[in-house]
């Protein structure tokens, strides 16, 4: 079974997929597949997707998800995933996330 394989052959796997929605589909396998492949899940947005996580935090006000985001590199720079350009992340949510992006962009 693949949640029998060591994780070391489990990210493996997760870095010669091409999509993050594959990779999030992997890691909802289960708890451990969450766990393991989150952070890269996050770091791979970061450097490939211009942040879009980070964004689609802001506006939808996911707190969680915009602390994760930072925590892999995520900058105040973050784009729509639909946008050509870099966009700051803004939208309906974004008072929600704002102070916490301040935060952990300028330190404790």
């Amino acid at each position: 079974m693949l949640a029998d394989l060591p994780n070391e052959l489990l990210q493996c796997i997760a870095a010669s997929l091409d999509a993050e929605r594959d990779i999030a589909a992997l890691a909802r396998t289960n708890q451990n597949f969450f766990r393991l492949l989150g952070p890269y899940l996050y770091r791979r947005n970061t450097e490939f997707s211009g942040s879009s996580a980070l964004f689609w935090a802001a506006v939808n006000g996911r707190l969680e998800t915009a602390r994760k985001s930072i925590e892999a590199g995520a900058s105040g720079k973050c784009r729509s995933p639909k946008a050509k350009g870099g966009r700051s992340c803004g939208g309906p949510g974004a008072p929600r996330v704002q102070p916490i992006v301040g935060r952990y962009i300028s330190g404790p």
